[in-house]
């Protein structure tokens, strides 16, 4: 398989920095992630990765494989009840959730733009299960590509994914697949304005100037106002009950990571947000 050029100072090149990250627990942290197809992914791109593990520590590592890490035990917990649901990933990007969880009756579809979808095809191969969307997550007519029944379940999942747009693209989004798909429920992740703040030093840091970070959710409650047809909205402290989940591995980590993690739940930094629809 020839190694697939990824373009750098644009979004694409976000799409490294978790890649990167899971590879790298993998090697390191396999108690908190272990990611096979990530490290595979990370040898077949054409990329130079020291940029990456030049502005990302032992922390920043922690900090991006821990949200799959949590994701994870989210779907899981759900498929138990939902063997048989639609999980829809929004801006999969180069995300290799369905390898981790895959229950080999769960209906998967990867939605994302057709050159990130493009450039998935070449680092996964043909091996991945779930269907391919090559559409933008605005541009609804992907809605109509999906298989839904209410009493099998459906979640949509948008890791990492909503922080490069503008509230009220989010919100109209949002507001459209509760109405869409009553039942269904929709997990992303989020910052504080501050904790977005640090996010986009932390993207500068890596050489990327052309992925700035807007959105963000001061208060994850007032997101229920978004439409009639939302019925909760949980907000999850995004570290959760990693120390004791892990503890052999948290013990090894430095004081400083730990002081992270204690501190962006502590401040809510960032949380993982579940909006549950009617």
């Amino acid at each position: 398989m020839e190694n697939q050029k990824i373009a750098p100072q644009s979004i694409q090149e976000t799409l490294m920095l978790p890649l990167w990250s899971r590879a790298e627990c993998t090697r390191r942290f396999p108690e908190l992630l272990t990611d096979v197809e990530a490290v595979q992914i990370v040898s077949r791109l054409d990329y130079d990765y020291s940029r990456v593990a030049g502005a990302y520590g032992e922390y920043g590592i922690i900090a991006s494989a821990n949200r799959a890490y949590q994701l994870d035990k989210i779907l899981r917990s759900y498929l138990l009840k939902h063997p048989d649901a639609t999980i829809v990933n929004l801006g999969a990007g180069l995300d290799t959730t369905l390898a981790r969880v895959d229950n080999g009756r769960l209906n998967w579809y990867d939605l994302d733009l057709p050159e990130i979808i493009a450039i998935r095809r070449t680092a996964l191969g043909k091996g991945e299960r779930g269907a391919y969307i090559a559409k933008s997550v605005f541009d609804y007519s992907w809605m109509d590509d999906i298989a839904f029944e209410k009493e099998k379940g459906i979640m949509f999942l948008a890791a990492g994914l909503f922080y490069y747009f503008h509230f009220s693209e989010i919100k109209d989004l949002v507001a459209k697949l509760a109405e869409r798909f009553p039942g269904g429920e929709l997990v992303f992740d989020s910052g504080s304005k501050t904790g977005v703040a640090i996010s986009n030093r932390m993207v500068v840091k890596t050489g990327n100037s052309g992925a700035a970070m807007h959105f963000y959710v001061s208060n994850p409650k007032a997101l229920q106002a978004w439409s009639e047809q939302i019925k909760e909205v949980r907000a999850l402290p995004y570290y959760g009950g990693i120390r004791r989940e892990i503890r052999d591995c948290y013990r090894k980590w430095r004081m400083s990571t730990k002081l992270n993690m204690f501190f962006g739940d502590l401040l809510k930094m960032t949380k993982l947000i579940r909006i549950y629809f009617k």
